[in-house]
């Protein structure tokens, strides 16, 4: 359901079977969501509108799985970390209607350990930067960029401590993150 700031139900959208990670698009008339369905037993990433249209964006093709979706700062893609079968890595997806899954990182662009996880976290507004975590659970947790212009990873917060959930502020010039 879409809310107004009273309160009020504005509008609805088709339900969604087990949603996990939902973010709001840059113009806040959109949602979207990494849903798990029965019929696939994988997680995909799905928009819903202020409107009541919902449309998948990404297709189950098991055992591939797609997580933590994040807006691009102008709303025409969304990152996310796709699995096929191993670590999820980064890759985008366009948000009109001829929506195509695309890596973000081929090969080694960062030297980043193996097994490493890429689950962005968020996009920077001037859409230079996606943030996102290595890892999840009590493991070490590190926060790394992906310069989206160079097509490099870079670390950002590897000291031994675990850090994660790194948001870009609106201007850009800080970012906040949780440590242990």
């Amino acid at each position: 359901r879409w809310y107004d700031r009273a309160g009020r139900v504005m509008s609805r959208t088709k339900p969604a079977a087990l949603s996990g990670t939902v973010r709001m698009s840059p113009d806040g008339r959109w949602a979207a969501a990494d849903v798990w369905t029965i019929e696939s037993g994988v997680r995909d990433v799905w928009v819903f509108g202020d409107n009541g249209e919902s449309r998948r964006l990404t297709y189950p093709n098991p055992p591939t799985t797609h997580v933590r979706p994040v807006w691009s700062p102008d709303g025409k893609s969304i990152a996310f970390g796709v699995s096929h079968t191993s670590s999820p890595r980064l890759a985008t997806v366009s948000t009109d209607e001829s929506a195509k899954e695309k890596p973000m990182v081929d090969g080694d662009a960062g030297r980043q350990p193996d097994g490493a996880l890429q689950i962005p976290t968020d996009w920077s507004r001037d859409g230079r930067y996606i943030a996102y975590d290595t890892s999840l659970g009590e493991e070490e947790r590190e926060v790394w960029l992906m310069d989206v212009h160079a097509g490099k990873l870079i670390p950002l917060l590897k000291n031994g401590s675990s850090q994660w959930g790194a948001a870009f502020s609106p201007d850009g010039r800080e970012i906040a993150f949780v440590s242990d």
